[in-house]
């Protein structure tokens, strides 16, 4: 396993059918990251499903 796969924290892009997900767009260490990250992308993707995870855990939305 990678240090980047160690990150604690990403935001998913799930499939439109929000069924699986198509890509994970960051892996970041806080979750202060995590969230300006997300303020600077969701409006590239307007009506898709953003999933920030800790681990397993769903955070936001």
């Amino acid at each position: 396993m990678s240090e980047f796969d160690e990150l604690p924290f990403k935001i998913e892009l799930w499939q439109d059918d929000d069924l699986h997900v198509q890509k994970t767009l960051a892996r970041v260490a806080k979750i202060t990251h995590a969230h300006q990250f997300i303020l600077a992308i969701r409006h590239e993707f307007i009506g898709r499903s953003l999933l920030l995870r800790q681990r397993s855990k769903a955070l936001w939305p």
